[in-house]
């Protein structure tokens, strides 16, 4: 059977009215639908989708001013630059039937988080619930309406948690089965982002673990998120909402503390050095970000460039090797010689990383070159060829400048 035979099966079995194999059960009774719109404030979107608005606290409330480095921070931000307002950011989440990105998994629940009327400790959050199947075309068209980026004057930009790789493929996956055409939007994963400042220190990068650990959030009985899909299943079969509607409020939880991190990274962004400490952020992997960005977009504010080296600064005194590294050949670039020197004699003689052979690597070629002493160069060459840690292309370039030195020293300056 041909890929064409397969999509026009698996889009017959979406069409509203179809059940998927397997799935058989209860009709939805209106009771279900009246106890979550009496008891939790939703009312009816589409067929089989209900809709509520509520509003959730952010622990950590929002600075509107976006500073160049958050840009440098966050992927997908960066295309938006001075333009970015806090109106703009729609925080997104699903939960799904599964863990899967494949298209036997349905997203039954939606959420979208945005600030309004000039309020930033508190964030907005429309929510759409799927009752059934049947009704997932209606649930569909409500998300495709908030994700479309032509509803707006300007562009909505999309943030979520490991969305890049979950949430929106989902989404995608099944606008595909029905035939739609999938919403292009701005997207700001920000896992990325957590995980290079705290993957090192946290047991997890798991937004949960953020939340507890770094956000000091705690949600008491919240229902785990692994448990909503089998929730979502017993709701169908017996059409008992009571555990679906703990779902929606993890819902609401997940959208309140997405707001809130991104708020720390705007914090963290404002004064990267003090913030970075305070927050137990890797100050290291925070200097290769921005590094990362300023190559990439060419000329940028000054500023930028004095806090990456202030990070590197900050990491090398904490004992990060790269950015010790790193530092160290800035310092030899803008000719602070005896700075530099420092900085690599320390993390050559620590002797504990590639990074270690590398450092006398440059200090064989300063004394060469700069020093003209051909004995100190010669002795950073065969420091480095001992370290159990040189990589073979640095022992490689090590071996010849070790025979150019000898060579050199036996036609003036002995070695020994």
């Amino acid at each position: 059977m041909g890929l064409t035979d397969r999509l026009k099966i698996i889009r017959a079995l979406g069409k509203e009215g179809a059940i998927p194999p397997g799935r058989e059960r209860k009709p939805v009774e209106a009771v279900s639908a009246r106890s979550l719109i009496a008891e939790h404030s939703f009312e009816n979107a589409d067929t089989l989708t209900l809709r509520r608005t509520v509003s959730a606290a952010l622990a950590v409330p929002l600075n509107t001013v976006f500073p160049e480095t958050l840009f440098a921070m966050v992927p997908g931000l960066a295309g938006k630059g001075p333009s970015l307002k806090a109106e703009n950011l729609i925080f997104f989440d699903l939960e799904t039937t599964g863990l899967s990105c494949g298209v036997g998994t349905v997203a039954f629940l939606a959420a979208f988080g945005r600030f309004e009327g000039g309020v930033y400790d508190t964030i907005k959050i429309d929510q759409y619930l799927l009752l059934d199947y049947p009704g997932e075309t209606g649930f569909l068209r409500q998300i495709l309406r908030i994700l479309s980026e032509q509803n707006y004057a300007d562009p909505p930009v999309i943030v979520s948690y490991n969305g890049k790789r979950f949430d929106s493929q989902i989404i995608n996956n099944r606008y595909l089965v029905y035939g739609i055409q999938p919403p292009v939007f701005y997207h700001a994963d920000l896992l990325y982002t957590a995980r290079s400042l705290w993957k090192k220190t946290l047991p997890s990068c798991s937004q949960g673990e953020i939340e507890k650990t770094i956000l000091k959030i705690e949600r008491g009985n919240d229902i785990p998120g692994c448990r909503a899909p089998d929730i979502w299943f017993s709701f169908l079969k017996t059409n008992d909402a009571s555990e679906l509607s703990g779902v929606c409020e993890h819902n609401v939880l997940d959208i309140a503390g997405l707001a809130s991190m991104f708020s720390v990274f705007n914090l963290i962004a404002h004064d990267p050095v003090r913030r970075a400490e305070e927050y137990s952020a890797d100050a290291e992997s925070l200097a290769l970000r921005i590094r990362k960005y300023r190559r990439a977009h060419g000329i940028l504010p000054e500023n930028l460039n004095e806090t990456e080296k202030a990070l590197l600064k900050s990491a090398a005194g904490r004992g990060a090797p790269l950015a010790a590294f790193l530092l160290g050949k800035d310092l030899l670039q803008n000719k602070r010689y005896g700075e530099a020197r420092l900085i690599f004699e320390r993390l050559a003689e620590r002797n504990d990383s590639a990074l270690s052979a590398a450092a006398d690597r440059a200090l064989a070629i300063d004394s060469e070159r700069r020093l003209n002493d051909t004995l100190c160069a010669f002795f950073y060459t065969e420091r480095a060829l001992l370290s159990t840690h040189i990589t073979n292309s640095l022992k490689t370039d090590m071996l010849k400048r070790r025979e150019r030195l000898k060579a050199h020293a036996s036609a003036g300056q002995p070695l020994f």
